[in-house]
């Protein structure tokens, strides 16, 4: 009767054994779950941690470009100084310190224009001219060509010898003008021209020179522009070798210019 009692009685103390001990295992069991999910854990893992330095790099980098264009920003909405109306710079006239406009002086109101401007120049032909002395000769007007080009407003004279002790020239008052031109040479078709060469000499009404003296020949005309604003009188002086004393000297289109009254 012993020994079946305790036979019987022992599962009863297995049962009560595991019962007790069910607790303890689902205790464990929480705890090493809690501990593979707790934080710690969670970072010391490689991979967390690359994701955790990427996301901190990629704040810093937000916070660096924000920083860089916000007074990108700020001047952009700034109006600059070339966009806003300027107002015309005040005259400073008088003592120091005055910023009254300038007053045109009521001597020369600033809407008259100068005298230079109402003036044009007039040109006047030296054949159109009564000269004060015919030189040694023919003098006349003379539908002239030179080296090709005729010249409508032309002046023929003749020559003194070149050896001859006194020069007749031929003068022209030219008060009041401001320059001469002509084209200075031989008529293409004058007669026993080939060869000859005239020396010629310009002065003023003192025999001054105007310029130093040329030679010319056929189809070697020179071109001659003096200015002669202080010149009353022009004299030009011909001189031929004599062989050539039957050769004329021709001014094509010679011409002064003097500025309207």
């Amino acid at each position: 009767m012993d020994r079946t009692r305790d036979t019987r009685a022992k599962p009863v103390d297995g049962v009560r054994g595991s019962a007790l001990n069910k607790p303890k295992a689902i205790a464990v069991k929480v705890a090493t779950l809690r501990g593979s999910n707790s934080p710690g854990r969670m970072l010391s893992d490689p991979w967390m941690r690359f994701l955790t330095v990427v996301g901190t790099l990629a704040t810093v980098g937000a916070l660096i470009v924000a920083i860089i264009a916000l007074p990108e920003s700020e001047s952009s909405t700034q109006p600059s100084a070339s966009d806003s109306p300027s107002a015309p710079a005040p005259t400073i006239t008088g003592t120091a310190g005055s910023t009254e406009p300038a007053k045109p002086s009521p001597s020369t109101p600033a809407t008259q224009p100068s005298r230079s401007t109402d003036r044009r120049p007039v040109s006047t032909y030296l054949a159109d001219i009564d000269p004060t002395s015919n030189g040694p000769g023919v003098l006349d007007s003379f539908n002239a060509q030179l080296s090709g080009t005729t010249y409508i407003h032309s002046v023929r004279m003749s020559c003194s010898d070149f050896g001859a002790t006194s020069h007749v020239p031929v003068t022209w008052p030219i008060a009041g003008s401001t320059r001469l031109t002509a084209v200075v040479g031989i008529h293409d078709a004058e007669k026993d021209a080939v060869g000859a060469k005239l020396t010629v000499e310009l002065k003023d009404q003192d025999d001054r020179p105007l310029r130093r003296p040329f030679t010319v020949s056929v189809g070697r005309p020179v071109h001659l522009d003096l200015p002669v604003k202080s010149v009353v009188a022009v004299q030009v002086v011909c001189l031929h070798e004599v062989e050539h004393h039957g050769v004329k000297l021709v001014l094509g289109d010679g011409a002064v210019t003097a500025e309207e009254p």
